[in-house]
């Protein structure tokens, strides 16, 4: 054989094997390489994608063998515990399938389905300067707080703390928090509320600004003194204290909120004073140029006109 055809069939089968790796290796995407002396044990990998909230099918899982000390602590091993269960967030072929990632039976990734019975999810509108310089993610703990513009009902500019210990049930249309997320852009807020809590915090928005201020997680504590507020006076006067501890004066107390909300719900409730009715009226009647009065009773009966007149004259005097 030539030289010649030596050397292209050399290239032939170099890049024939050259290809061969790549095969396998692209076959093999996603699952570790275990040695053979390395135990291994068979873990449910996604075949295709699965978008959030969708139902997982056997038919878009598959079992691969992995080694044990890579496998997750809550990777799935059985059909039965994944068949008919929804997952959280979507995954991506080749992904391990865990039952983190999962919900429970019978449960949807829908915010409706995510609510504590009892609660309500209420937005409220924010910006960065409102959300602890977008800091917040569902599942956090936060104090609401207003601030009130001195007028009307408003005696004194103060900035109200009105609720504690708050969850936040979601920022903007996120309401599950995924493993690794960072901060988001918030602009809209939802709280998880009572009812009655949810009428004070939409009678707050209308009276000022709300701010939300991000707790430590697990802290149950609450201020030391719930009532008042800081208004500019009680700063005037702690700065007072300073210099002069010996002078240094009660600071004075902002409005109460919920006395405030409290009046106002009784003044909608409040009854509206009824009109007095007209003893008589009086009715024009034009023929042509001339205007006659016909003055009535509260009847509807016509009233004599000398007796009107008399009656007249008795206030003038």
């Amino acid at each position: 054989m030539r030289p010649k055809s030596l050397i292209l069939l050399s290239l032939a089968l170099g890049c024939g094997l050259v290809a061969s790796l790549g095969i396998n290796q692209m076959m093999s995407k996603g699952s570790p390489a275990a040695s053979p002396d390395q135990d291994t044990e068979a873990i449910y990998v996604v075949v295709k994608d699965i978008q959030i909230n969708d139902i997982v099918t056997k038919d878009s899982v598959k079992l691969e063998q992995w080694p044990k000390s890579k496998i997750p602590p809550d990777a799935l091993r059985k059909l039965e515990d994944i068949e008919g269960r929804r997952v959280r967030q979507k995954l991506q072929a080749s992904d391990v399938l865990r039952d983190g990632k999962l919900l429970a039976k019978g449960e949807n990734n829908r915010a409706s389905g995510l609510i504590t019975p009892g609660y309500r999810a209420f937005a409220v509108a924010v910006d960065a300067a409102a959300t602890a310089g977008n800091l917040l993610n569902p599942g956090d703990r936060v104090d609401v707080l207003v601030h009130l513009q001195k007028g009307g009902v408003i005696p004194e500019t103060t900035t109200i703390t009105f609720l504690e210990n708050i969850k936040v049930f979601a920022v903007n249309s996120t309401f599950t928090s995924e493993e690794g997320e960072g901060s988001i852009a918030a602009r809209t807020v939802s709280l998880e509320l009572l009812p009655d809590q949810v009428e004070e915090v939409d009678f707050a928005r209308q009276l000022g600004r709300i701010t939300l201020s991000l707790r430590a997680p697990g802290e149950k504590g609450m201020r030391s003194s719930p009532e008042g507020g800081v208004t500019v006076r009680s700063l005037k006067e702690m700065f007072k204290s300073r210099e002069a501890p010996a002078v240094a004066a009660t600071p004075a107390q902002g409005p109460d909120l919920s006395e405030l909300f409290d009046k106002f719900k009784n003044s909608m409730s409040a009854k509206a004073p009824q009109p007095k009715p007209q003893d008589q009226f009086t009715m024009k009647i034009f023929r042509g140029l001339d205007v006659e009065e016909c003055v009535f009773n509260a009847k509807g009966e016509p009233v004599n006109p000398a007796d009107s007149a008399e009656s007249d004259a008795q206030e003038v005097q």
